[in-house]
């Protein structure tokens, strides 16, 4: 029988699951598991801080780390906290090792329902993570400055660039100078060249960071332009250019960044900032719908009655 401590973040996200199921011989307090959770939503940035920084930052003393380390195994906290570095200093190769795990782990294969199910679960923990760990304070002062900039434009890159969209399509619903950040033939430091203080800035992305997204937050921070942050831990090279960020934890079985929290974020703060601006919201969306009838974009009721009727040859 194995006695080891988990010996990877894989290891320690099996044996919280195992925790939760009552599964487990090992006893955690509340708080400690509570804490477990946090870590892990965020591993960035739980290897790149301190003992002190993280219960700092969670409200709770240092001893209870110390303790959350003993109940897992470890003699010390040092030994959980470099699961979490070597879990970030092995993420050169970041999607290939993703891939590397999923498909080593035979077990899975035997079971075709048991990844479905694995991913599913850990998707549900990715947002209640994030129910437990963002600020509504934060979440409040991002809605006020979506609604005051005077434009707001959305950039992210490869896989963020759907949450990106996502958000300026949605936003673009309730209120005008809204877009995509432009990347055309002149290049990203064109666009931002025609924004300045009243305007926003939203960056999204996670580790690994894409340069092109980095280079723009730099580029509107010598602007003076507002940025916001939407990334995976406060010590991101996005959020250290930022006035304001966001984290949204992305860990999961899945080969590449889990979107799932990311884009619950973005429902809620859209919900609340539609909420905020009450009947401007309502008559920019009136506008677009009358829009999008005059283009006949949508299949109406009668259209779809019509398409049931037909029947193939």
């Amino acid at each position: 029988m194995n006695n080891l401590p988990p010996q990877s973040l894989a290891e320690l996200r099996e044996a919280l699951f195992a925790i939760e199921q009552g599964n487990s011989p090992l006893s955690i307090g509340q708080t400690s598991l509570t804490m477990l959770k946090r870590m892990l939503a965020s591993p960035s940035s739980t290897a790149v801080s301190t003992m002190s920084s993280i219960a700092g930052s969670n409200n709770v003393h240092p001893s209870t780390l110390t303790r959350l380390a003993y109940s897992l195994g470890y003699k010390k906290f040092s030994a959980l906290h470099k699961l979490f570095r070597d879990h970030v200093e092995g993420s050169d190769h970041f999607y290939t090792n993703k891939v590397t795990r999923l498909i080593a782990d035979e077990g899975d294969v035997s079971k075709p329902d048991a990844l479905f199910e694995t991913i599913l679960e850990q998707e549900t923990q990715n947002v209640g993570s994030l129910n437990l760990s963002i600020s509504r304070a934060a979440c409040q002062q991002v809605v006020d400055t979506l609604i005051n900039a005077r434009k707001v434009r959305f950039h992210g890159r490869r896989q963020f660039y759907c949450l990106a969209a996502f958000y300026s399509y949605s936003l673009g619903l309730i209120r005008e100078n809204i877009d995509i950040l432009q990347d055309d033939i002149h290049g990203i430091s064109h666009s931002l060249n025609y924004m300045n203080e009243r305007d926003l800035l939203v960056v999204m992305g996670c580790a690994p960071y894409t340069k092109a997204t980095v280079d723009a937050c730099q580029i509107a921070q010598s602007q003076g332009i507002q940025i916001i942050a939407i990334t995976d831990t406060p010590h991101s090279p996005l959020a250290q250019f930022a006035m304001q960020h966001l984290i949204i934890p992305t860990e999961s079985e899945f080969y590449s960044n889990s979107m799932a929290a990311a884009f619950a974020l973005a429902e809620a703060t859209l919900a609340m900032t539609a909420q905020q601006m009450g009947t401007i919201a309502l008559e920019t969306l009136e506008k677009r719908e009358k829009m999008i009838e005059q283009f006949g974009i949508s299949v109406r009721q009668s259209d779809r009655l019509s398409l049931k009727a037909v029947k193939p040859n």
